[in-house]
């Protein structure tokens, strides 16, 4: 399993990174 951290991490940047480009 991956660390939770990493896991957060990556997605939360993931998806803010699309939030700020989508808005």
């Amino acid at each position: 399993m991956y660390s939770k951290g990493w896991l957060f991490g990556y997605f939360d940047r993931n998806c803010r990174a699309q939030g700020i480009v989508r808005s």
